[in-house]
């Protein structure tokens, strides 16, 4: 969960750091996410696509491992939904106060740049590396591309401490796509 929180915060960073005038342009972002995880020593890799839309609905379908495969988990508002086709159960919850954090970061980042003009200088510029956040997880940007006409990071590593915990690989960004309110909701 630290990871998919991690991410959540990369990407809402992506859409406030894109372009100086991106918070009024980007409503959406579809990305798909190789993952990865150093678990107990072992690597393990997943793979899914996630969809946000601004301001507060999130859409991770997972691909990879093919245990997992279909897995659906949508944050929206206050509540989870989890799709669990193995089991072909749905459940909703309210979030938790971590999963509630994504919603949180979301809001901060998405404000920002207001607040740290130095934070957007150095992003646009290529001298932020690393960002620091408040849980103590440090996350080190390592590639930037122009996308769409947005400056957006490609592969991360994300550590607790001095330990890397996950290496994201994003791929195929989408900026603005129209994303259909059904995607969010998995009682249909």
């Amino acid at each position: 969960m630290r990871i998919f929180r991690v991410l959540i915060f990369l990407l809402c960073s992506c859409l406030s750091f894109a372009d100086s005038q991106s918070l009024d342009k980007i409503r959406t972002l579809v990305v798909r996410i190789e993952e990865i995880s150093n678990v107990n020593n072992k690597k393990k890799t997943s793979e899914y696509d996630l969809k946000f839309v601004k301001p507060d609905k999130v859409r991770k379908d997972v691909i990879l491992p093919e245990f997992n495969k279909g897995e659906i988990y949508i944050y929206k508002g206050n509540e989870k939904t989890v799709y669990l086709p193995f089991f072909e159960q749905i459940t909703k919850e309210k979030i938790d106060s971590d999963e509630n954090d994504i919603i949180q970061a979301i809001n901060y980042i998405l404000n920002i740049e207001k607040k740290d003009p130095e934070f957007s200088k150095n992003y646009y510029s290529g001298k932020l590396k690393d960002i620091k956040l408040e849980n103590g997880t440090e996350i080190g940007i390592e590639k930037l591309k122009d996308t769409e006409g947005y400056l957006l990071p490609y592969r991360f590593k994300i550590y607790d401490g001095k330990t890397e915990v996950a290496v994201l690989n994003i791929r195929d960004y989408k900026v603005n796509t129209e994303i259909a309110d059904k995607e969010f909701n998995l009682d249909d």
